[in-house]
C-alpha cells in the first residue's frame, strides 16, 4: 500500500515537472559555433534559453524569425557583470535599428532585460560583441514570442510624427523605453529642433492621440519614469503648443488631434520601462 502510494505521488510529480515545462515552453539550447557571420547567425524561431560565450574577438549573431508571436521578451544575462553590446539589425543585417552598450546603462548589473518589445521588421538579427573583455565569458540569452500583451507598448522605431505610436482614446496606458541613439548623426524633425536641447539626446520617442468623442475635455499627460523627462506638445499639424517634465495639462476638445514628443537627455541612461498615460481633469 504505502510502495503504491509512493509510486503514485512520484508519478504526479512527474506530471507536474512535465506541466510546468509545457507551460514555460523554453528550450534550453548551447550556442552554435561558429555564429559569426549573419550567414552562419543561430537561427530562432521560437521560446529558447541559449548557454553562449563571448569575449573582445569574438561576434555572437542570432537570427530571429518568430513564428509563435510578434511581441518579444528577451534577457541577456552576462558571468561577472560583463560588458555586452547588443546591435538590432533588420532582416537583412544591414541596417542598425537599434543598439544597447551596457557600459552606458546606470543600472546595469550584468543583465539586459526587455519585456513586450515590438519591432518594425518581422524578421531580424541579434548582433552581440564584447569590446572591453579579452578573457573569454558565459552569458545566457532567452527569447520569449508571444501575440498578445496585457498592456500596450511602443513600437520601434517611433522617433518622428510619421512613425508616432497611437495612443487609443480614452484611458490607455502605454509602456516603452528609451534607447540611446548611437549614430553619428541623428534625424530630427525640423518642426521639434527648436524645442530641444542641441546635445546629449538618449532617445525621442514620439505618440498620437486624439478626441474622436463628441465632448471637450481637459487631460493631465503624464510620463513615470526614474529621471525627468521632457514632453513636448504639437498639434495635428505639427505646431508646438507648450513643453513640461513629467506632467503636461492642456484642453482636449472634440476633433483634437496631438502629438506627444517625449525627450530623454544625459550621458548614461536606464534600461527600464517608462509608462505615460493621460487623466481626465
Amino acid at each position: 500500500m504505502i510502495k503504491k502510494r509512493l509510486r503514485n505521488l512520484i508519478f504526479i510529480i512527474f506530471l507536474l515537472i512535465i506541466f510546468a515545462c509545457n507551460k514555460n515552453n523554453i528550450i534550453e539550447r548551447n550556442e552554435i559555433e561558429s555564429n559569426d557571420s549573419p550567414e552562419y547567425a543561430q537561427f530562432i524561431d521560437s521560446n529558447i534559453l541559449i548557454k553562449a560565450n563571448l569575449n573582445s574577438e569574438d561576434i555572437d549573431y542570432y537570427n530571429i524569425s518568430p513564428t509563435n508571436g510578434f511581441i518579444m521578451d528577451f534577457s541577456i544575462k552576462a558571468e561577472n557583470h560583463n560588458n555586452i553590446d547588443l546591435e538590432i539589425l533588420n532582416e537583412n543585417a544591414e541596417k542598425s535599428l537599434f543598439k544597447i552598450k551596457t557600459k552606458d546603462i546606470l543600472n546595469y548589473n550584468g543583465k539586459i532585460e526587455m519585456k513586450d518589445l515590438i519591432l518594425r521588421n518581422d524578421k531580424f538579427f541579434f548582433k552581440l560583441t564584447s569590446e572591453e573583455s579579452k578573457n573569454e565569458f558565459n552569458y545566457k540569452i532567452s527569447f520569449n514570442f508571444k501575440n498578445e500583451y496585457m498592456n500596450k507598448t511602443e513600437t520601434e522605431i517611433n522617433d518622428n510624427f510619421q512613425s508616432a505610436n497611437t495612443i487609443d482614446y480614452p484611458n490607455q496606458i502605454i509602456y516603452g523605453y528609451f534607447i540611446k541613439n548611437y549614430n553619428e548623426k541623428i534625424s530630427i524633425e525640423e518642426n521639434i529642433k527648436p524645442y530641444l536641447k542641441n546635445e546629449n539626446i538618449i532617445d525621442i520617442d514620439f505618440y498620437s492621440i486624439e478626441n474622436e468623442t463628441d465632448i471637450d475635455a481637459s487631460i493631465n499627460i503624464i510620463l513615470e519614469y526614474k529621471r525627468d523627462i521632457e514632453i513636448i506638445l504639437f498639434d495635428k499639424d505639427y505646431n508646438y503648443l507648450k513643453k513640461s517634465k513629467n506632467k503636461l495639462s492642456s484642453d482636449f476638445k472634440s476633433g483634437d488631434k496631438y502629438y506627444i514628443v517625449l525627450a530623454f537627455y544625459g550621458e548614461i541612461y536606464l534600461i527600464d520601462r517608462y509608462s505615460l498615460y493621460y487623466e481626465f481633469e
